[in-house]
């Protein structure tokens, strides 16, 4: 199957029509009160389609989702429906289903709602798999990345002294599972790193800036700040789910990365005789207080010198990240509601309001917190 235009190529597309494969995000049914008095409430979809550059919302309004109900909803085709399956024939009337990680091609329209773009949809169809090149749709580094950001994160490792941290991290690291789960996570759903291979990446880069931080600061613990540096979103191989699409856990909603690689981390340490308390304890704070506010999602606000240094290197490569990738043209449009961690928001638009502190009620409508 080929594909020739990528949703990085729409931002100057308003208003154009467009016609692609995409790998179907999510799916979301709603209904809409009937313009006509008296009448029905009437069905339509909303969707997220991803390709390997992007996200972009679609929407399927209910005259095309009528049109189309045998594959977004079977169990509730009708023979007056267009599309509808053996109506006369008296054929199967069970229809498999579109669901999330389909690869679907569409028709319609590029527009733009609330400031992001949106594909309204006219038609739709599942791909045939037997056509489907899979490398135009996954967000992924590539695997040789990978490999050399695994290096590097084995040499800094080198680097730490303290016998116990370094423990620590080889529970961690050389164990093929986590390994593997670390390798392959992305590093959020959104806003930064948010591809397969990004949470190592991330992780990398926060550690190599704390390094050279340490470096002009030699009354920095570098070892703790290197643990720290590698272990600070290590809940999110369990808050996130990385293969075709990223999305978010069931656990990962309940708990969210922070409380999940805190209980990971601590249990690791309970393996280990004779940790130093007080190195737990420090280790510990700088997972917890990696976001720097409670209304960010940390339960403690940076109070050490090296929780303070790497709340910031985290925050500092996120952002670098971000602008880069819109600066290249590489952006994730249209994500609206993609998750609730605070790693999809850019700290820049964390703005306290007012009134009380906390994140701005725009963000709030806007599910972002």
């Amino acid at each position: 199957m080929k594909k020739d235009k990528f949703i990085r190529d729409l931002k100057t597309s308003i208003n154009e029509k467009i016609a692609s494969a995409f790998i179907v995000s999510k799916i979301i049914l709603k209904q809409a009160k009937s313009r006509k008095a008296g009448g029905a409430d009437e069905d339509y979809c909303l969707l997220k389609l991803q390709d390997k550059s992007g996200l972009i919302d679609a929407i399927i309004w209910p005259d095309v989702y009528r049109k189309f109900k045998k594959l977004l909803d079977p169990e509730g085709a009708q023979p007056g429906d267009e599309e509808y399956r053996g109506a006369e024939s008296g054929a199967d009337l069970k229809y498999e289903k579109l669901k999330e990680e389909d690869c679907v091609e569409v028709e319609g329209v590029i527009s733009e709602y609330r400031g992001d773009l949106q594909i309204v949809i006219s038609s739709i169809k599942k791909a045939d798999s037997g056509e489907i090149d899979y490398s135009c749709f996954i967000r992924s580094l590539p695997e040789g990345s990978k490999q050399n950001l695994a290096l590097e994160l084995e040499e800094i490792i080198e680097l730490v002294e303290d016998e116990y941290l370094k423990i620590l991290l080889g529970l961690f690291f050389k164990d093929k599972k986590i390994f593997e789960d670390f390798n392959k996570s992305a590093a959020a759903v959104k806003y930064h790193h948010a591809y397969s291979g990004g949470l190592i990446e991330h992780s990398v880069k926060v550690a190599r800036n704390c390094i050279r931080v340490s470096g002009n600061y030699p009354e920095l613990n570098q070892d703790l700040l290197i643990a720290g540096a590698l272990l600070h979103d290590i809940g999110k191989i369990e808050e996130y789910y990385t293969g075709l699409t990223i999305k978010i856990t069931d656990e990962g909603n309940l708990l969210g990365h922070i409380a999940m690689g805190y209980g990971m981390v601590r249990e690791k340490i309970g393996k280990i005789n004779g940790f130093p308390g007080k190195t737990a304890k420090e280790l510990l704070h700088i997972i917890i207080s990696h976001h720097g506010y409670k209304e960010f999602g940390s339960p403690r606000v940076p109070e050490t010198p090296e929780a303070f240094v790497v709340y910031h290197m985290d925050h500092l490569d996120a952002d670098i990240f971000h602008d880069k990738f819109e600066t290249e043209g590489e952006t994730v449009v249209g994500i609206e509601n993609s998750g609730n961690g605070q790693d999809d928001v850019p700290t820049h638009i964390l703005k306290k309001s007012k009134n009380n502190g906390g994140p701005s009620e725009r963000l709030r409508q806007d599910g972002l917190f």
